[in-house]
């Protein structure tokens, strides 16, 4: 029996799409590239003279009343919509349909963002508390107690903060690095086992 497959895909990735779908099994069976382009109006400005004194003058001197103004949107779409096929009688057909469904749950998981905006924010308000410090001693003015409070509390807090924050990054970096090493294994896998190995 053979089994369908339907992709709507970018065609900048059509090749490796296809080669990565072929290490389980699937062939193309057709190919056809979708390319629509829409034009529609988006906005349109009408722009009156009036009836007052300026709108008369201004329509005696243009010859009309006003202006109108249209704007138009253009909106591109373009895929490639492919038909895959695959024989469900061959070998390891079983292994190979769970190695897809668990590859893709690897694959398909998002990489995790760096805490570099929390970071920032952070590091400028320590910097500043830290810095108002120092430029009231240089001065001589006196030091608030809540000055002092702050200044030191505020970097301790952000330090304890940002430990904790790229601790968690580094964590789920290493959960995605795994994933994707997991990925990799069963792609390999399912290549030996179409090859009969």
């Amino acid at each position: 029996m053979i089994e369908y497959s339907s992709h709507n895909i970018d065609p900048s990735v059509e090749n490796s799409f296809l080669q990565l779908k072929s290490s389980f099994g699937w062939q193309l069976v057709d190919s056809n590239e979708v390319y629509n382009e829409n034009t529609y109006v988006s906005d349109v400005k009408v722009t009156t003279y009036g009836n007052d004194l300026f709108g008369g003058f201004m329509s005696g001197f243009t010859g009309s009343d006003g202006k109108v103004q249209v704007n138009t949107k253009t909106e591109v779409t373009n895929y490639i919509h492919v038909t895959l096929a695959r024989d469900t009688d061959i070998p390891n057909y079983e292994k190979i349909c769970d190695n897809e469904d668990r590859f893709w749950t690897y694959a398909n998981a998002s990489e995790p963002k760096k805490p570099t905006v929390l970071t920032a924010i952070f590091t400028i308000l320590s910097m500043l508390m830290i810095a108002s410090l120092i430029t009231s001693a240089v001065n001589g003015t006196a030091i608030a107690v809540w000055e002092i409070v702050m200044g030191v509390t505020v970097p301790v807090a952000a330090a304890i903060i940002l430990f904790f924050a790229w601790k968690r990054y580094k964590k789920k970096m290493n959960l995605y690095d795994y994933g994707m090493q997991q990925a990799e294994e069963l792609l390999t896998e399912s290549q030996s086992l179409l090859q009969g190995e």
